[in-house]
């Protein structure tokens, strides 16, 4: 199944030792699941892994496809093989970056409550919220989680009234197949917690990735953009009455439109830390912004101009 130099390669399925598997077709593709040996044996040795992120190629012209899994204590990459006419194997792979760096789910809640339930997709604060929290210190860099091109972007001139979603960036997703492919499965954090709205479709074609709060915008709607790319800051723009101790991403995952309705539980796609998972350090840093107080921004920048951006008022 893997040849390394004319050698087969052991990979471990379903807890066993094995050099050849047997696939389920689905929609034209054999697809099965399997763990490299070599990089569970080696866990520091990034050959495998280095092979899957930059794509290899079967010369030889064989149609089988294969969706390989990996599992690393650092890194996870999904890949699947698609045949196509010209070229037998392209690798497409999961190019995924983080929203942000070391991404967290938030400690607090605005009024410095210790409540992380609050702070997840789902019925946490007794009624809906809509995304993730991610707690960002104002000014942290936010980043294009796969290749896309800017949908929206919106801009927030109220000064009064009710909190909302501050400066937002809204990216649409390139190749569907790559955010298809981060999908992992996910165990709820609390039991308030919910998997998605009625009509998300995990198999569109269609999927927007929104980010808001944001302190600055660096994209204009059209621009295309690659994962990695810095496409905002983070901030608390939106949060009008009273400020916050917790600043954070709220981001959202929809398909098929920016409706509630297609919205999904981004923790399926966005691997953060929940409570068990934070550090020491991690629970001090949030607690020494909470320390802080309230904070406001009521007067966001916009360091990258667009006539086509929509004005939240």
């Amino acid at each position: 199944m893997l040849v390394d130099k004319d050698e087969e390669l052991p990979v471990f399925h379903k807890g066993k030792e094995v050099k050849a598997v047997e696939a389920v077709v689905k929609d034209g593709f054999a697809v099965t699941e399997v763990e490299l040996k070599h990089c569970k044996e080696l866990a520091n040795n990034k050959d495998w892994l280095d092979k899957l992120k930059n794509g290899f190629y079967d010369t030889k012209g064989k149609t089988s496809h294969l969706f390989i899994k990996i599992e690393n204590p650092n890194e996870t990459i999904f890949a699947i093989k698609q045949f196509l006419r010209q070229n037998p194997f392209k690798l497409i792979r999961s190019n995924w970056h983080e929203p942000v760096d070391d991404p967290q789910i938030a400690i607090y809640n605005q009024h410095g409550t210790e409540k992380a339930k609050s702070n997840t997709f789902g019925m946490g604060r007794g009624r809906f919220h809509s995304g993730l929290d991610i707690f960002s210190i104002e000014g942290s860099k936010v980043y294009a989680c796969l290749d896309a091109e800017v949908f929206e972007t919106q801009e927030w001139v109220r000064n009064t009234g009710d909190s909302g979603y501050g400066h937002s960036i809204t990216l649409k997703v390139k190749v569907p197949q790559e955010f298809k492919n981060r999908r992992r499965n996910y165990e709820k954090a609390f039991k308030t917690d919910l998997d998605k709205k009625a009509s998300f479709d995990k198999d569109s074609n269609i999927f927007l990735l929104r980010y808001n709060h944001l302190e600055d915008i660096l994209v204009k709607k059209g621009e295309k953009v690659k994962a990695g790319d810095v496409i905002g800051k983070t901030g608390i723009s939106g949060i009008i009455k009273y400020g916050t101790h917790d600043p954070h991403l709220h981001f959202n995952i929809y398909s098929t439109a920016k409706k509630q309705k297609f919205l999904v539980n981004p923790a399926y796609y966005v691997y953060w830390k929940e409570i068990g998972d934070l550090t020491i350090e991690d629970k001090k840093i949030q607690k020494d912004r909470k320390d802080e107080g309230y904070k406001t921004n009521n007067n966001p920048k916009i360091s990258v101009k667009d006539p086509k951006r929509v004005k939240i008022r």
